[in-house]
């Protein structure tokens, strides 16, 4: 799982949270997270910083690539054309 820049942060609370004398249960309710999630940020080995997303295998393009000109067109020209 990748998280935002923000939602990190609210994983760095936990510790303090923790050393505050909550429980892992308390801290997943005040943040909104699971309790897995709570007691794997306060691991030892916890990581240090937010996962990275990994690059795609492959690096196709869409199918649309080609299109793509078109179906621009399509939209700029007609406003209540849907995009599905």
């Amino acid at each position: 799982m990748v998280l935002r820049s923000e939602r990190w942060l609210e994983l760095r609370r936990f510790r303090a949270l923790h050393e505050a004398e909550l429980s892992i249960s308390q801290i997943a309710r005040e943040t909104g997270m699971g309790r897995r999630t709570v007691r794997k940020y306060l691991a030892k080995d916890a990581p240090p910083a937010p996962p990275q997303r990994r690059p795609r295998a492959g690096g196709r393009a869409s199918v649309l690539t080609p299109f793509a000109h078109v179906i621009d067109g399509w939209l700029r020209a007609e406003l209540l054309l849907k995009g599905t």
